[in-house]
């Protein structure tokens, strides 16, 4: 499931650190929807940041590439997370759409000026235990820990 970085430093000179991420998120439908060809298809479902039809489901997007906008419900843990990372300006500075990219151990997409889609699932979560709100989700909350940036960047804590 995991497709960790295809690229080495010697492939490609934009590697990111923590230090130049701005921001984690999930993408938005419209962010899928307006980026849908860069991003590649993967093996596996993973959320979206955008609420299902129903008040217990969210979006994702099926193994296809497709949008299920009728979601699923948020307490399953078997949807992926497959983050995208907002840089700071000055990281982001003269990338390119569809350029790939190293955000910590993992090979990603420019989507634009200043976002990178990882181009894999990381792992696993479910997106909240009972509402499709993105804005109070534990996945947001998950993501955006020090636990979620130590795994993007394979670091150790005891």
């Amino acid at each position: 499931m995991m497709n960790e970085n295809t690229l080495t430093p010697e492939d490609n000179k934009n590697i990111f650190t923590k230090d130049d991420i701005e921001s984690v998120s999930l993408l938005s439908m419209d962010e899928y929807k307006k980026n849908r060809d860069l991003i590649p298809v993967v093996k596996c479902w993973w959320w979206i940041n955008s609420p299902g039809i129903y008040k217990k489901n969210a979006m994702y997007i099926f193994i296809d590439g497709e949008i299920y906008t009728e979601g699923y419900k948020v307490d399953s843990d078997r949807a992926g997370i497959r983050p995208v990372f907002r840089l700071k300006p000055e990281a982001a500075h003269g990338l390119k759409l569809g350029e790939k990219v190293i955000i910590g151990k993992y090979s990603a997409t420019v989507l634009d000026n200043d976002s990178c889609l990882l181009d894999d699932v990381v792992c696993n979560h479910r997106f909240d235990i009972a509402s499709n709100n993105w804005e109070k989700s534990e996945l947001k909350s998950f993501i955006e820990s020090e636990e979620f940036m130590n795994m993007i960047w394979d670091i150790q804590t005891v």
